[in-house]
């Protein structure tokens, strides 16, 4: 398995060559547009946008329509004819209400504000979650720069050893030295041949994780173009760690995150006191409908005579003329549709007075998640002036550790050479040589990763300044 990985990153980075260069901000640019956590955090300040455009929609009135067909079996009453039906009725109502807050302890507005603050701290959330990504697309950069320097450094070091092999085997061969030194030499170009493979198989790997994190699509490679990094260019930022606190705190999108949910909590507490004042809430409908059970005369009457009374005097029968209908038909439709007409107004006025002490709990919770937020932005600050002031001493004691590794590698660069001349010399055997050119290695590996270490703290020093990243 592990010979498969090998492989794998030999084959990777042997495919880069004639490969597209891409520089610091090409693959920043690429992470903005792939990067799935990136990606998600503006989702989530579109839904939260959504929140804001439904809140404000929520202030005009609503407007509902509604078109029943039915019918009725048994004995009801008819209710566009007021009378008892006993049969099969079908019947049909449409109608149109619309109705408007007029007011509710002001909280449409304090929803308003709320899904404001929200939306306002998802984008700065989007904001934090780039520039996270950023920094660790910066590292992942660097780390193949890093990688990059130490398989060069692994491929002096083998052709250092194969031209010692050659000099030695020649003086092997004319009996200057005994064959164990040749053996020797031959087992330090085996383990240098090892270590380079081990440091292409690290700058595979270097490459294979910055390809995922930039989410690259299959086939697509590129290699990292190589800046001129002078170190003495890159110095430490002139401000101190407090005066670049305050320098962030105006700059740091998840401080003003942790600000806009301070203000969404507030006006959440406001939203939840307006549960104690009255609503006033003004309604209006506009109906109609048809009844199967409304029925007119149709075709002539029957004409009789009624007596209705008696007079008082004479006791004369007072007699009226009657009509009769034997036969009725259905009211037509769009005729009861106008007759069955009807308009509706009315003001409803609310006035909470016990509803299990819902707004009381609803304010006392508002009350704990406004502390809880100020507890928050607080922590928020507090943790950034901890990731100012380590950051700050990481780059200091980075730049003190190059300091330190220059001298180191001077020394060993001395110590070497001289280690060379005494070999060459036959003084000193392969073990004594060997330590001098092993300490020399490390002192080159460790001036290179003190390098890019502390050029990486520089920039996320440059970068609670709100500055760009770049390597220029």
């Amino acid at each position: 398995m592990r010979n498969s990985l090998v492989l794998f990153c030999l084959l990777a980075t042997s495919s880069l060559f004639a490969q597209e260069k891409w520089p610091l901000e090409k693959c920043i640019e690429q992470a903005l547009q792939n990067n799935l956590q990136i990606k998600q955090s503006r989702i989530n300040a579109d839904i939260a946008h959504i929140s804001v455009k439904e809140s404000k929609m929520g202030i005009l009135p609503n407007l509902n329509a509604q078109a029943i067909h039915g019918y009725n079996w048994g004995q009801t009453i008819d209710p566009f004819t007021n009378q008892f039906a006993s049969n099969r009725v079908r019947n049909n109502s449409f109608g149109v209400s619309s109705s408007v807050n007029l007011f509710s302890g002001f909280q449409r507005w304090n929803t308003i504000k709320q899904a404001k603050f929200d939306y306002l701290a998802s984008i700065e959330d989007a904001k934090t979650s780039e520039n996270q990504i950023l920094l660790s697309v910066a590292n992942g950069y660097l780390q193949i720069l890093l990688a990059d320097e130490f398989q060069r450094i692994a491929e002096n070091q083998l052709e250092q050893s194969k031209k010692q092999l050659k000099r030695v085997t020649n003086l092997v061969e004319v009996g200057q030295l005994a064959k164990s030194s040749l053996l020797d030499m031959k087992t330090q170009v085996a383990n240098d041949e090892s270590n380079l493979i081990a440091r292409e198989n690290d700058l595979g790997l270097a490459y294979l994780q910055l390809f995922q994190f930039l989410q690259l699509e299959e086939g697509e490679s590129f290699e990292v173009e190589e800046p001129n990094l002078d170190v003495f260019k890159y110095k430490l930022i002139k401000e101190t760690p407090n005066q670049l606190y305050e320098i962030a705190l105006a700059e740091m999108p998840e401080i003003a995150a942790a600000d806009f949910r301070l203000k969404s909590a507030e006006a959440q507490l406001a939203l939840a006191r307006s549960a104690y004042s009255p609503r006033l809430t003004l309604s209006g409908s506009i109906g109609t409908g048809y009844s199967g059970a409304n029925k007119i005369p149709e075709g002539n009457p029957v004409i009789g005579i009624d007596t209705v009374g008696y007079t008082a005097n004479s006791n004369d029968a007072v007699l009226v003329p009657s009509f009769t209908y034997n036969d009725f038909v259905t009211k037509d439709f769009q005729a009861q549709l106008e007759d069955n007409r009807n308009q509706t107004i009315s003001f409803s006025l609310t006035i909470p007075i016990f509803n299990g002490n819902s707004a009381r709990y609803g304010v006392k919770r508002s009350k704990l998640n406004n502390m809880r937020s100020q507890l928050q932005y607080e922590q928020s600050k507090n943790q950034l002036r901890q990731d100012i002031e380590r950051a700050y001493m990481d780059a200091l004691a980075s730049l003190k550790a190059y300091e330190a590794g220059k001298s180191a590698l001077t020394a060993a660069k001395e110590l070497f050479d001289y280690a060379q001349v005494r070999f060459d010399e036959g003084v000193i055997n392969n073990v004594e040589y060997s330590d001098a050119r092993t300490k020399y290695i490390n002192a080159q590996a460790e001036l290179a990763r003190s390098k890019y270490n502390f050029i990486f703290k520089v920039k996320v020093l440059e970068y609670y300044k709100g500055e760009n990243l770049t390597l220029d």
